[in-house]
């Protein structure tokens, strides 16, 4: 029985140590938490100098001579720091690096975690309208995996509410199957 509890434990502590997020503790623990977007950009001059961790989708990867900026659609964080997959958003970003950054591996659409410091607002347009976008340097930057595609199903769609052993579809399909 004493086997069991510490393996609980263990289990416990591996899970609570995992779910800290992908940036690192110096990042996470230096930066201003935001309850959403929507605060950040109304109050941008209390934020600015700060370090805040905002997450979405790369909508444009712009490399310059000695540095890289990334267009952002802001999606609420989830778990782990997780760009969420909601159709929901605050609105735009914009994050500067002072790397070269691939931009094959921010294509558009890609999810991804920034930990930046504030700077301010940028004005550019979106189609012909202004848009101001909030602007941050860089710290870190994490690129999400995209989920694996559903495999498709082998076994044809048995109804709970048949017995194992009866199939509802005899004589419906070809002679191979």
């Amino acid at each position: 029985m004493r086997k069991w509890g510490a393996l609980g434990i263990c289990a416990v502590l591996l899970a609570v140590g995992g779910c800290g997020g992908v940036l690192s503790k110096e990042t996470r623990e230096s930066s201003t938490p935001l309850d959403s977007f929507a605060e950040l950009r109304s109050d941008l001059k209390s934020f600015q100098g700060r370090t805040v961790i905002l997450g979405g989708e790369v909508i444009e990867t712009r490399n310059h001579a000695d540095s890289t900026t990334l267009l952002i659609l802001e999606k609420p964080l989830g778990s782990a720091q997780r760009p969420t997959a909601e159709d929901v958003s605050g609105g735009r970003f914009m994050v500067r690096f002072g790397r070269y950054l691939d931009p094959v591996l921010l294509s558009p659409g890609r999810r991804i975690t920034v930990a930046g410091r504030v700077l301010g607002l940028e004005t550019e347009s979106v189609g012909q309208a202004p848009y101001d976008y909030v602007l941050l340097e860089g710290l870190e930057i994490h690129l999400w995996k995209d989920p694996a595609p559903p495999s498709p199903t082998v076994w044809p769609d048995y109804r709970p509410w048949y017995p194992w052993w009866y199939d509802p579809y005899w004589g419906r399909r070809p002679w191979f199957w």
